[in-house]
C-alpha cells in the first residue's frame, strides 16, 4: 500500500511540475511578468526575492522616433552626434546638495551633441498625447529642468510630419546646419 501512495504522490508531483515548467514557459513568450517572491532568513533579517522574468523589447525607439532620428541625422550629417533616447541625468548635473535627482531620471526623445560630446540642443517629440494634464505636467518639469541647466529644448510635433524642412527650421536657431 505504501508502494502505491508514492506512485500516486510522484505521478502528481510530476503533473504539478509540468504545470510550473508549462506556465513560465508560456508567460515568458507571451511577456506576461511572473512574480515570485521567496522570503529568506539571512543574518535574522528577513530579505525578499522578486524573481521577475524579463523579455527584449522588439525595437529601441518606436517607428515614429526611428523616422525622425534618422531625418535628424540626416540634417546635421557629420557634423553633430545625435543619441536617442537620452536620460537627463546624463547630460544635467544637480548643483545642491540634495542627495536625491529622481527628476533627472526622465528620458528626452534625442540630445544633439558636439563632436566632444557637449550637449548642445534636447529634442522632444510630442504627439496628441502630450496635451493630458500628467503628460502635460512631465513635459513642463522638464523643460524647467532644460532651462535652468542652460540647455535648450527643440518639441517637434508629429501632427507637422517628419519632414525635413519643419526640423531644419525648429533646429536652425541652435545649430549650424
Amino acid at each position: 500500500m505504501e508502494i502505491v501512495i508514492c506512485v500516486i504522490v510522484g505521478i502528481i508531483s510530476f503533473f504539478v511540475l509540468l504545470a510550473i515548467v508549462y506556465k513560465l514557459r508560456a508567460g515568458s513568450k507571451n511577456k506576461t511578468e511572473i512574480t515570485e517572491t521567496t522570503t529568506t532568513s539571512v543574518s535574522n533579517e528577513n530579505v525578499k526575492i522578486d524573481y521577475t522574468y524579463y523579455v527584449k523589447k522588439k525595437s529601441y525607439l518606436t517607428d515614429c522616433e526611428k523616422e525622425f532620428f534618422r531625418v535628424i541625422k540626416s540634417i546635421v550629417y557629420s557634423n553633430y552626434i545625435v543619441y536617442p533616447q537620452v536620460p537627463l541625468s546624463q547630460i544635467i548635473e544637480k548643483d545642491s546638495t540634495d542627495r536625491y535627482q529622481n527628476e533627472l531620471y526622465r528620458i528626452i526623445d534625442f540630445c544633439i551633441f558636439s563632436k566632444d560630446f557637449e550637449p548642445l540642443v534636447c529634442i522632444e517629440i510630442n504627439d496628441e498625447t502630450h496635451h493630458q494634464k500628467n503628460r502635460y505636467v512631465r513635459d513642463q518639469k522638464v523643460k524647467n529642468i532644460l532651462n535652468q541647466a542652460d540647455l535648450p529644448i527643440v518639441t517637434l510635433w508629429t501632427s507637422f510630419g517628419v519632414k525635413t524642412e519643419y526640423i531644419k527650421e525648429r533646429l536652425r536657431k541652435y545649430l549650424k546646419i
